[in-house]
């Protein structure tokens, strides 16, 4: 059964280096199949604050399947903090003001 797993990044990162991470963590997993038949593919989408990356892998026993987006989602981050990318920051709705957390109203 093939699984999606999801990862949003900030835009200002290197795409090809965070596609490169989350390649390797799916293909080192303990519970993908990787075979002509059970390819795994990384895909990147870019939106305006944010980058997507989606995995797509074959997860030897459906009955893993969380433990599998569980493990390579950690692993990927645990990368990713290492090279410096972060997750996409909030950005408020059009017509609120901007506010860092505990900033007081001017």
């Amino acid at each position: 059964m093939v699984i999606v797993i999801t990862v949003f990044n900030t835009p200002d990162s290197d795409p090809a280096m965070k596609m490169k991470i989350l390649h390797e963590a799916l293909e080192t997993s303990q519970y993908v199949i990787i075979s002509k038949k059970y390819p795994c593919t990384v895909l990147l989408e870019d939106f305006p604050f944010y980058k997507r990356i989606r995995a797509k892998g074959y997860v030897n026993d459906l009955r893993l399947e969380f433990e599998f987006k569980s493990e390579v989602t950690r692993r990927a981050w645990a990368e990713f903090k290492k090279v410096g990318i972060r997750p996409p920051a909030f950005v408020p709705p059009s017509g609120d003001p901007a506010h860092a957390p505990g900033e007081a109203d001017a």
